[in-house]
């Protein structure tokens, strides 16, 4: 099989998807592109295996990328330049979508119509394509597709005691080892679902039975990318509490995971990545929804957090000493149906330029029509 000249290109500013492109450029062995230096010495800090490439957005040329390149992976929509210059260039190019974390996002907006576009659709697993396909965003008649599971906690796993060192410095050296730690991760207000963070800021400073608990709050950047005044403002207060760690723009998740006894949140992505543990869990429902809508069944892993009342705290004493059997036995459910079982990393790179390969081979070169000088 002719190898092929792939390339992950990462085009967002700073490190919000960084664990999934430079956990899949490590995993491929091939090049990151990135085009914000901050990223890019992230990435060689967190992913020093990883093939990373910086430069500069006002530098980057579109026309060199695809010139270089018969396969690219995107973890958002395809440029419109791309496709203009593979038709000025008469070049087949693959295009591959890979995901950024698993929600229930989706059934009241849509997010992913652009995933028509491209050539492959990489899926965590059955939850995910099924998801895609009853919101009308993915045809699984016509689009190919291949399941690559979790990955990324697979490679975590494979790398496990660089990683667990690596938290251990930058974050648990900093908080008290003899209180239970809570990791709050919130969404960002999309136009689906709004974001709890300003809420439960204000919960972490006004309730002192928190105090109880280490709080790592792992916010969405969006958060303070829509209203940074705000933003800044509004996390004075919860800055000055030694029993509270912000992890702004830190892109490890399951090293993270791994460590908490708890998690936090309403409708991130980052709780599907920890219902492979089974531990406590505890969702703020800013949307209002019935408990069986589908952009709840995340939910449904867990116990509902209401700010404003006082059970939510003695629920969080409660469970996180005594986790129902019942929801551990649901969470375990859902994450096989969200990710299957583990995945040799060697062989998901195989299926993925396999699959590659054979879409290449069987695409026709862009041809332009020159009209006649007649």
């Amino acid at each position: 099989m002719k190898p092929l000249q792939t390339a992950i290109l990462n085009s967002f500013a700073r490190n919000i998807f960084l664990d999934h492109s430079a956990v899949l450029a490590c995993i491929l062995d091939i090049p990151l592109i990135i085009i914000n230096e901050n990223e890019f010495i992230a990435a060689k800090h967190y992913y020093p295996w990883c093939k990373s490439i910086f430069i500069e957005n006002s530098s980057l040329s579109y026309e060199k990328i695809v010139r270089d390149y018969n396969v690219l992976f995107f973890i958002s929509s395809v440029q419109p330049v791309f496709h203009l210059f593979s038709h000025l260039l008469n070049k087949k190019l693959v295009y591959v979508h890979f995901p950024h974390g698993n929600s229930d996002k989706g059934y009241l907006f849509d997010h992913q119509k652009f995933l028509k576009e491209f050539d492959l659709v990489l899926f965590y697993g059955n939850h995910m394509k099924q998801r895609f396909i009853n919101q009308n965003t993915w045809d699984k008649e016509n689009e190919e597709y291949l399941f690559i599971g979790n990955l990324r906690y697979e490679f975590y796993r494979t790398h496990k005691v660089f990683y667990d060192e690596l938290v251990n410095k930058e974050i648990f050296s900093k908080i008290d080892s003899q209180k239970k730690t809570l990791l709050y991760a919130p969404t960002w207000s999309d136009t689906e679902s709004p974001t709890s963070f300003y809420q439960f800021l204000k919960m972490v400073y006004t309730r002192k039975q928190l105090s109880n608990y280490n709080i790592l709050i792992k916010p969405h950047s969006r958060i303070e990318n829509e209203n940074p005044a705000k933003y800044y403002q509004e996390t004075q207060e919860a800055r000055k509490l030694d029993h509270v760690l912000f992890l702004e723009d830190y892109p490890l998740v399951f090293p993270v995971l791994e460590k908490v006894d708890g998690f936090i949140g309403d409708f991130s992505s980052i709780g599907y990545d920890f219902i492979f543990y089974r531990r406590p869990m505890f969702f703020i429902d800013t949307i209002g929804l019935d408990a069986n809508h589908p952009s709840k069944r995340l939910h449904q892993c867990g116990i509902n957090f209401d700010m404003n009342s006082e059970q939510a705290i003695q629920d969080l004493q409660t469970y996180l000493e005594s986790w129902p059997q019942e929801k551990q036995e649901l969470q375990r459910d859902l994450y096989y149906y969200s990710f299957g079982d583990p995945r040799s990393l060697n062989k998901l790179k195989d299926e993925i330029f396999e699959k590659c390969y054979n879409l290449w081979e069987a695409k026709l070169p862009y041809s332009i029509d020159i009209p006649s000088e007649n």
